[in-house]
């Protein structure tokens, strides 16, 4: 009966062991757990991860700041085509044309882009676009855009490409607004 006892006792003793340890491994588990999604947390504040352009970013100046360079790039390009201001309804005048190329020139500079491809050579390029469009001076021909489109379609394709989509106004051949079909 001392046996009977003896190997009861042991048996608790050891169950109840085996149940501590296996307690200790599981919060121990869930601690690195909790450490590994700290360590992603920091990756993501990571300040060179989060300042370079990502593909599929969003225009979201905490998380993409470049992203968001990228996008105000394209608003002031964009509104540098047009003929006349939708939240005032009158005509750019050439200053005004100025300030938004000048503006553009200072989003595009902003941008990380760490990687060497055909992206960053089109980067690169609309920066040289709009430096040339300063130089050539103010004021212009109303109709003399030609960097300006240029600029535009190449900060439009980059913002499709990272950003996921880059809806402009659609316009007639005068420059007025038109109603999108449904």
């Amino acid at each position: 009966m001392k046996k009977v006892i003896m190997s009861v006792g042991v048996i608790s003793v050891a169950t109840i062991a085996l149940f501590i340890f296996s307690t200790d491994q599981t919060n121990s588990k869930v601690q690195t757990d909790n450490n590994t999604e700290t360590n992603d947390d920091s990756y993501m504040s990571d300040p060179v991860h989060l300042t370079s352009l990502v593909a599929d970013g969003e225009n979201d100046p905490e998380r993409y700041p470049s992203n968001h360079y990228l996008y105000e790039a394209h608003q002031s390009i964009a509104k540098a085509m047009l003929k006349q201001s939708f939240e005032t309804d009158k005509p750019y005048n050439p200053d005004m044309v100025e300030r938004l190329v000048k503006k553009t020139e200072e989003e595009l500079q902003k941008i990380d882009y760490d990687k060497d491809d055909d992206k960053k050579e089109k980067l690169e390029k609309a920066i040289e676009l709009t430096h040339k469009d300063i130089e050539q001076g103010y004021p212009k021909e109303n109709d003399d855009k030609v960097y300006i489109e240029k600029i535009h379609h190449i900060a439009h394709g980059l913002l499709e490409h990272f950003n996921s989509k880059a809806n402009d106004i659609n316009v007639n051949k005068w420059g007025d607004p038109v109603a999108d079909e449904t």
